[in-house]
């Protein structure tokens, strides 16, 4: 079982280093984009046993916005399914660490050993069990979680085919000006070459991605260099990114302060639905289950995903300096007041994650239940638009 999340797709994020956002948004101000040009798939090793998973009798932390189910669908394995997919890795240091195949042969025989450190959806919620119980003792539970998926050009490498989504197979390079990327000189239709894309990821050739999540950056670096060596002359490592959560009080929030990962779909049969939260099939997410648009997919993607992979510059001090200097005006509101409203109308939430339909002036700490901060419709009388 080999497989991929989005990376912006649910949870407690990580947050690069020196870029400063997950998939990616750095502080600092330099203009460069990197695109990558590869979009990753899941994929599951041949010959995976399909084993019953037993449902988790202990709760798990409710401080996320993915709650595994204590019952979820006996018809889905965990066990087949990635944990950084479903229900997410809990983590405060990852790493990204791209690669290229230097000898498929040998590498499908390391990824045999390697796929036995693969960490599940099951482990995942046994870990959080785990970490709960760890939490009313005040110690910390020690980590190693691995994830793995390919591009394109790393499944035609090891003659694998490809589990049929028409975007993957194109990867992001060919749609890069659809998402507004300019045109560096010389770039053409058939060969796009973005002005700001980073030397790494316009030239490297990237077959696949392993990533690393730990409670610790010491735990996480010794996770990267274990998996490096398993695999070893068998890959060449061309990139690695490396994150941590942000501590204290902008734990859980995005580098513009905006509480993330709060309205994420709560999966069928998996996730525990909020009040208002929107819901899908697993299929939407997870290769092979109900709902998913593709009916004929391959074997050794059941249970898989697809990433996309985008670093890109966030400019924070200039939001904030343009929220400072046009605050809305209203009678009642500061100065400092109508800065953060002006915010709150552009993100559609406040800092602390209240919505703006249910907080239209003055944020509300109120709605920070679970059972309210998705609870609306976007019906307000006053929806607060400037």
């Amino acid at each position: 079982m080999l497989a991929l999340r989005s990376v912006s797709a649910a949870g407690r994020r990580c947050k690069p280093t020196h870029l400063r956002g997950l998939a990616t948004t750095p502080r600092t101000l330099p203009s460069s984009t990197a695109l990558p040009r590869y979009q990753f798939s899941s994929v599951r090793s041949r010959g995976m046993a399909q084993v019953p998973v037993g449902q988790p009798t202990k709760p798990v932390p409710e401080d996320r916005s993915i709650v595994p189910l204590k019952n979820p669908d006996p018809s889905i394995d965990l066990k087949n399914i990635q944990g950084d997919i479903y229900p997410t890795f809990p983590k405060k240091a990852e790493q990204f660490i791209f690669f290229s195949i230097t000898d498929p042969v040998v590498f499908r025989k390391k990824l045999g050993v390697f796929r036995k450190q693969l960490t599940s959806a099951a482990a995942v919620i046994e870990n959080l069990q785990k970490i709960e119980d760890a939490r009313s003792k005040g110690t910390i539970v020690p980590l190693t979680q691995y994830q793995i998926g390919f591009s394109f050009t790393g499944m035609k490498t090891l003659s694998i085919g490809s589990p049929g989504d028409q975007e993957l197979m194109d990867g992001q390079k060919k749609h890069a000006e659809e998402l507004g990327d300019e045109p560096a000189p010389g770039s053409t239709a058939a060969n796009f070459i973005g002005t700001h894309w980073t030397k790494d990821w316009r030239e490297k050739k990237i077959d696949g991605v392993i990533l690393a999540a730990s409670e610790s950056d010491k735990s996480c670096n010794s996770a990267v260099a274990q998996a490096i060596g398993i695999f070893g002359s068998s890959i060449k490592v061309e990139i690695i990114e490396v994150g941590q959560a942000r501590p204290d009080e902008n734990k859980g929030h995005e580098h513009f302060g905006y509480l993330d990962g709060i309205s994420q779909p709560a999966i069928k049969g998996l996730v525990q639905k909020h009040a208002g939260q929107l819901e899908c099939d697993p299929g939407a997410i997870i290769m092979g289950l109900k709902g998913d648009l593709f009916t004929n997919r391959p074997d050794w993607s059941i249970g898989g995903s697809v990433m996309a992979f985008r670093k890109l510059h966030q400019r924070v001090p200039e939001f904030d300096r343009f929220l400072e200097d046009n605050p809305i005006r209203k009678p009642g509101l500061t100065f400092k007041e109508g800065s953060e409203l002006r915010g709150a109308r552009m993100v559609g939430r406040w800092k602390s994650g209240a919505p703006i339909d249910l907080a239209p002036e003055r944020d509300d700490s109120s709605l920070l239940d679970l059972e309210k901060i998705n609870d609306f419709d976007f019906q307000t009388p006053d929806p607060g638009q400037s």
